[in-house]
């Protein structure tokens, strides 16, 4: 008989080269199983490979006419578009850098008897954004595009004021290009932009008609960039555990509290069975509006190039025939 010393040795021996197979096994079938997935991916692309070795040249002749028949109806529905803009453009007005000035002060003092008669507040050294012309003047390239500027400046505020504003803060704006001597942007651009930043006080309801105005405006293309809006009023409603009787005077539209005992029918006041708590405070607006003009541009300005072998070289112009570039369906 085998020693016990001996039988150990033999069952060590087994369980190791059991764990050994065991192991030789398992890395054997994850090589499989990476070889299959490899052989897949490259299964998957040689049918590619051959699809494509055997499917037509591209572009022939069918594809080159339905992508030309694309490129139409999409410069069909441009030109709709700019036609439909074009009511936005109008001409700038011929003026010289001598009577600019003058153009401009008689618009000043017209504004401010406006904004008195409507009892609105305008700061002081008003100058529709405009105060280094003054006393200098206006490049004589910049006059027809500043004279432009400032009807729309002049018509917003008109607008701001109609709608119920109190008090008009501030007027700023950004230099334009031509004022700059940086070129005319009507000449390189789609969509040429002249923003004006505006500051003004006013209720719920007059900001609300005065969005709506800006964004549907048939005169000029407003587009609102910035807006901010500041509640007066920083805390909530007080809760008063005490009920007030509240009316209404009809000739002067001021709210009153009734006292006790106090007929208001005798005294012609309409009482509320409700207090607002919530819209009769003034809000202060921010915004930064973009006065937009679309000129008319033959050519695209050619793109900066690309990468390799990502479109580089081809050109941002205009298609050859196809008359001029489309313009933006988005502005």
């Amino acid at each position: 008989m085998k020693s016990a010393k001996e039988q150990g040795f033999w069952v060590s021996y087994i369980l190791v080269m059991l764990l050994l197979l065991g192991g030789t096994g398992y890395f054997l079938f994850q090589a499989l199983n990476v070889y299959s997935e490899s052989y897949s991916g490259f299964s998957t692309q040689l049918m590619q490979k051959r699809k494509l070795e055997s499917s037509p040249v591209y572009p022939n002749a069918a594809n080159l006419e339905k992508e030309k028949a694309l490129v139409d109806e999409f410069e069909q529905h441009v030109e709709a578009l700019h036609e439909q803009l074009k009511a936005y453009q109008t001409p700038l007005a011929a003026i010289s850098d001598q009577q600019f000035p003058q153009e401009l002060k008689a618009m000043i003092e017209s504004f401010q008897k406006f904004a008195f008669a409507k009892r609105v507040v305008v700061p002081e050294g008003f100058y529709f954004g405009m105060q280094q012309y003054a006393n200098t003047l206006p490049k004589p390239a910049a006059t027809g595009i500043l004279k432009y500027q400032l009807d729309s400046v002049d018509y917003l505020l008109r607008t701001v004021i109609d709608q119920g504003a109190d008090e008009i803060i501030a007027v700023d704006r950004e230099p334009i290009a031509l004022e700059k001597g940086d070129g005319d942007p009507e000449k390189t651009q789609l969509v040429a932009k002249y923003p004006v930043k505006l500051s003004f006080v006013t209720s719920h309801d007059g900001f609300r008609k005065f969005l709506n105005l800006v964004s549907n405006d048939k005169k000029y293309f407003y587009i609102v960039r910035v807006l901010r809006v500041d509640n007066e009023v920083k805390a909530g409603p007080p809760k008063n555990t005490e009920t007030k009787r509240l009316a209404k005077d009809p000739t002067t539209g001021e709210v009153v509290e009734i006292a006790a005992g106090q007929d208001t029918g005798a005294a012609g006041l309409q009482e509320y069975d409700s207090r607002i708590v919530f819209g009769n405070e003034k809000l202060r607006i921010t915004a930064v509006i973009d006065l937009c003009r679309f000129p008319e541009i033959e050519e695209l300005p050619e793109p900066p190039p690309g990468p390799p072998g990502r479109g580089a070289g081809r050109s941002g112009g205009s298609r050859p025939g196809a008359g001029p570039s489309p313009r933006p369906a988005n502005p």
